[in-house]
């Protein structure tokens, strides 16, 4: 037995067993993937009627569109987007819910449509707990996306061993060939299409099933150094003791200092501070573009709406930058939709391979099967024909 050989039967076998352990798991997160990559244009296109508005002229004063929507409703918003058209409706957030807003008229349009929402939120939960509890669902998925990536690695092995004398066959499906065959070239094929995009989300995935230790190593690997401590958790407060939030801010001193400092085109979101805070946190990013990073910049700003302090992209650390762009890189919306329709492509083809790959596994039992019985059977001939004579 070569040397060769031998790595080549334990990067098999190290592919064959984990990729039938993970199979199940592995195929739900790729396809929730999946539809969770659709969900932003789904959703636009869902509530197209409501993101953008007709031209009605010119828009109303930022000051009097938020107080007649705070007056005309007891929802405790905790934060507002502005849009970055002008004709887009403004978003009056609560938790993870958006009330859309006519900047025309300040008339309120609703939530998004609720089929939506409700059904995205469960494939959410699906991705990343299975449906099971956080303590539960987390380590299993943690542990599915490990095991994915070990798979995906030996199954690149695996395929330049197979292909490296011709690798056309390792990047075209053959016509005229059987269904097992056809089987086989389909896992050989779309395995290595889909495999850097995979990659990149199985790798950004441990961000979120191993937080501490992902960061630890992405400081240590672009900055060198060690990850700054996490600030304290505060212990959970009870529904009855949300702190009050000040809504009475200077919105239109807010929106002239964010297009002056930050001129770009992007939607922003206003904070509201505790009362007794004199610091208003605002955040911007840029509109996904072709090869344009959607790289999120901080302003604090006072009570009048003048800068206190600037978190920029441009002056964060190589770990910084990276992991502010975590999700983006995580869900395929780092370059536009570039990258969204290349997501949604490996996604789904990825949902194949632990199907084809168990197709191939059970082909290959079934082979051995018959072999023995075969053999069995001619054994059993050589004895008879050995006995009769």
């Amino acid at each position: 037995m070569t040397s060769r050989f031998s790595l080549r039967q334990f990067f098999f076998v190290t592919h064959l067993w984990l990729g039938l352990a993970s199979g199940i798991v592995v195929t739900i997160l790729c396809l929730t993937g999946f539809l969770l990559a659709l969900h932003p244009p789904i959703e636009q296109w869902i509530n197209r009627d409501l993101m953008i508005r007709k031209d009605l002229g010119e828009t109303l004063p930022p000051d009097q569109l938020v107080d007649t929507v705070l007056k005309a409703t007891d929802v405790r918003f905790t934060a507002i987007e502005v849009p970055a058209l002008e004709n887009g409706a403004w978003k009056f957030r609560e938790g993870r819910d958006n009330t859309f807003v006519d900047p025309y008229t300040a008339e309120n349009l609703g939530q998004s449509r609720p089929f939506v929402k409700d059904l995205y939120r469960t494939v959410f939960r699906l991705h990343r707990w299975l449906l099971l509890d956080d303590e539960i669902g987390r380590p299993i998925t943690g542990a599915a996306t490990v095991i994915f990536i070990v798979v995906t690695l030996s199954g690149l092995f695996l395929w330049f061993d197979k292909c490296r004398k011709n690798y056309m066959k390792g990047l075209v499906l053959r016509r005229g060939v059987g269904w097992k065959r056809f089987n086989y070239d389909a896992h050989l094929v779309m395995g290595i299409y889909t495999l850097i995009p995979v990659l990149i989300m199985a790798a950004s995935g441990l961000f979120w099933s191993y937080n501490d230790t992902f960061k630890a190593v992405s400081f240590q690997v672009l900055d060198g150094t060690a990850a700054p401590a996490p600030p304290p958790r505060e212990p959970k407060k009870e529904k009855e003791e949300k702190p009050e939030l000040l809504t009475r801010l200077p919105y239109q001193a807010i929106v002239e200092t964010v297009n002056k400092e930050l001129p770009y085109f992007g939607p922003f979101t206003i904070r509201f501070p505790e009362k007794g805070k004199s610091e208003i946190v605002i955040t911007k990013t840029p509109v996904a573009r072709f090869w344009q990073v959607p790289a999120r910049d901080e302003l604090e700003l006072d009570l009048s709406g003048q800068v206190v302090k600037r978190k920029l992209y441009s002056e964060k650390t190589r770990a910084e930058k990276f992991l502010s762009v975590i999700k983006p890189i995580h869900v395929g919306t780092v370059w536009g939709n570039f990258t969204v329709v290349i997501y949604l492509l490996a996604s789904f083809l990825a949902t194949t391979l632990p199907l084809t790959g168990t197709i191939m596994w059970w082909n290959r039992i079934r082979a051995q099967r018959r072999s023995q019985k075969l053999l069995k059977e001619r054994k059993n001939r050589e004895v008879s024909a050995s006995e009769s004579s």
